[in-house]
């Protein structure tokens, strides 16, 4: 359901009726913060660690961000809705692929002392986080750089826009036992219930296997990032 949606079913359970605010009136953009509160409540899942299907993505995919090398240059831009990088950074195509494995900072001289390729990264939600490799530097301009990583959460901006979250209900509700929670606590407790339980189903789909998928982790198994 689109933002818009949500926001009218929100009206409809709340005030029984079709009269619909329209953007800039207060109540709808009242109502618009709560579900882009609901949305971060999501995506930290009060602190369960939830590493949500929906915010894996790549590079590739990403609207900003370093992608390509620039000759003899070891520090990259990542993206600003990184969270972290997840398994090796690729640099290259095909044969000549480099695969950089992840280390921590202060793993930085060991690593050189041992010639093997590597990264880290630093900075934070604020600044931005930087990407630095160790040992073979790109020499040459243009290389595909790769990688996956964990983002943040899209929060809506406008009225057409979808919640990434598998059920966007749950925004619905939290924004209801929100709304209410002063003038009808007993109200407000079934929606924040509702919304819990929704939120719990989501948790339990993302950590299930996709049909027709087996949880054998086989020999020649790579893993996520590589």
């Amino acid at each position: 359901m689109t933002l818009n949606e949500l926001l009218n079913r929100i009206h409809i359970l709340l005030e029984k009726d079709v009269d619909f605010p329209i953007s800039g009136d207060e109540e709808y953009l009242v109502r618009f913060e709560l579900i882009k509160d609901a949305v971060q409540v999501w995506e930290k899942d009060d602190g369960n660690g939830t590493k949500w299907k929906e915010l894996f993505t790549s590079l590739s995919s990403a609207s900003d961000g370093d992608k390509t090398t620039t000759a003899n240059d070891s520090t990259y831009d990542c993206p600003a809705n990184l969270v972290e990088i997840i398994g090796y950074v690729k640099i290259g195509t095909g044969n000549n692929t480099i695969y950089y494995k992840k280390i921590e900072p202060y793993q930085v001289k060991e690593y050189q002392d041992n010639r093997i390729d590597c990264y880290y990264v630093t900075g934070n939600k604020k600044d931005g986080f930087d990407l630095h490799l160790v040992n073979t530097i790109p020499s040459e301009d243009g290389l595909t750089i790769d990688y996956d990583y964990y983002k943040t959460s899209t929060l809506p901006t406008a009225g057409t826009d979808v919640l990434e979250m598998d059920d966007d209900q749950f925004a619905v509700y939290w924004a209801l036992a929100e709304l209410v929670k002063d003038e009808d606590p007993s109200l407000s407790s079934q929606y924040a219930s509702i919304a819990t339980q929704k939120l719990d189903a989501m948790r339990l789909r993302n950590q299930g296997i996709d049909l027709y998928q087996d949880n054998i982790i086989r020999d020649s198994f790579r893993g996520f990032g590589r």
